[in-house]
Order: C-alpha cells, then sequence, then structure tokens
C-alpha cells in the first residue's frame, strides 16, 4: 500500500494529515492493512498522536486550538477506520488483525482436569484393600435373579424380590441391588482360601430424596480360609477404616 509522503516529524499540518489519513484508508484491501493504518496514525508514535503531543511546544494561545484540532482528526480516524472495516467484512479494525502465530515459542500450559471424588475414593479403598492381601473381583451390573437372589438363601417372600425394590429386566434378569452376586461367581469359579474385595454400582427402585438414589456404591469383601474367626473380620475392618480415615478415627461396632 502506498504512503501519502507525511513523516511523524514536526510540524505536520493537520489538512495533510486528514487528506493522506482518508486516502490510506480508501486504498487498505485487508484488515492487516487496515491496523497498519490505525498504528500509523493512532499508534503510539503515530502522527496524529504526535501532532497532539506537539501542544506542550504550541504557543500557549494556541494550544486549545491545536487541542481541538488533534481531537477531532482523532474522532475521524477512528470513524473511518471502522467504516472501511465494516466494509472489508464486519466489526472493528482491532478484531480482524489475528497475529501470527510464533511456532517456536512454548505451548500455552494444557487445562488440567481432576478424578471424580468416587474414582478418588475407590482408588483409595483398593490400596487400602489390596494392601491387606485382598484381590479385586467383578461381577456384571444386569445380573440373573439366581446370583442375586438365589444363591443367596434370599426366600421367595423376601420383600426385596418385590417389583417396588428391585429394577426387573425380564423375570429372570434384573439390575444387581448388591454386590453380593460377585461372590457366589468367584466361588463358582475359584477354590479356597479366598480372599477379594467387590466394589461395583448398585440399583434399588427407591424413591429419590436427600438420602436415597436408584443407583449407588458398594464394595464388600469375602474371606474364605482356615481358622478365620470375627476377630478377622474386625481387625480387618478396624485397619481398613483408620487407613482410609486417619489413624485417630473412633470406631464403634
Amino acid at each position: 500500500m502506498g504512503r501519502c509522503g507525511l513523516t511523524q516529524h514536526r510540524p505536520v499540518d493537520p489538512r495533510a494529515i486528514e487528506s493522506a489519513l482518508g486516502a490510506e484508508v480508501e486504498n487498505a484491501s485487508t484488515a492487516r492493512e487496515l491496523e497498519d493504518v490505525r498504528l500509523r496514525y493512532l499508534g503510539r508514535k503515530g502522527l496524529i498522536t504526535a501532532y497532539l503531543h506537539g501542544i506542550k511546544d504550541a504557543d500557549p494561545a494556541e494550544r486549545p486550538k491545536i487541542g481541538a484540532e488533534a481531537n477531532r482528526l482523532k474522532l475521524m480516524c477512528e470513524s473511518l477506520l471502522e467504516a472501511r472495516a465494516a466494509a472489508l467484512g464486519g466489526g472493528s479494525v482491532n478484531a480482524h488483525y489475528q497475529p501470527p502465530v510464533d511456532g517456536t515459542l512454548p505451548a500455552s500450559p494444557a487445562v488440567v482436569g481432576r478424578r471424580h471424588i468416587i474414582s478418588q475414593t475407590y482408588r483409595r479403598i483398593r490400596d487400602v484393600l489390596e494392601g491387606m492381601g485382598y484381590r479385586l473381583a467383578r461381577g456384571p451390573e444386569v445380573e440373573l435373579e439366581y446370583y442375586n437372589f438365589q444363591a443367596l438363601n434370599f426366600p421367595d417372600e423376601h420383600p426385596s424380590r418385590d417389583l417396588q425394590d428391585t429394577f426387573y429386566v425380564s423375570r429372570e434378569i434384573l439390575l444387581r441391588t448388591h454386590t453380593s452376586p460377585i461372590q457366589v461367581r468367584y466361588m463358582e469359579t475359584h477354590t479356597p482360601p479366598l480372599k477379594i474385595y467387590a466394589p461395583g454400582r448398585v440399583y434399588r427402585n427407591e424413591a429419590i430424596d436427600a438420602s436415597h438414589q436408584a443407583e449407588f456404591h458398594q464394595v464388600e469383601g469375602l474371606y474364605i480360609d482356615t481358622d478365620v474367626s470375627m476377630a478377622d473380620l474386625r481387625g480387618d475392618l478396624l485397619m481398613f477404616w483408620r487407613e482410609l480415615f486417619g489413624a485417630g478415627t473412633v470406631i464403634r461396632f
């Protein structure tokens, strides 16, 4: 884009600035060229900015006139730039110009998320129980009625078998109401001694309120061996809760 011969050295005729400005804005054909015009006239060392700074060197009687003229030029420049930006595609001058990307600069820091509190709790439980010698066991969430009730000796009249308490897919398929079916499945395929823990989601047909949900999470353990007693259960529970919540945790049986 051609220039109109103005320099940034004083003195500058405001009429020459106005004439050159109009021509340069009209000749700008891209947002980048328009941004160059803005900087040439309104930048920190721009022509209009220099004209305004010349007030301090002017005769005191001339200063009001120079100030008014500088303000008029500034407003006119902004108006011409905005009009030309709209003609080139809308928006403001600054919004059109995007500085080039320097590929040698360090990348911006990535946004780092965090694990859900339930996932964090599961991992902590895993670390504690596996440190105590328990092994992880998994099972399906959509379960057979046999594993969920019958194999666990739930009588036919047990209220948890009712439709109002359990989500049934069919007469023999349901959403598990506890993680205990995992114990049955594990015992079918493994021989004692057994020491497992079974975490996972379970489902019950609850009325939703502040303390009840139709889906919640459960963890249970199974320990089968010779010479295992209630003392082992008590000791493992004490160790588990104190490892999970701290050595000073008060536990009442």
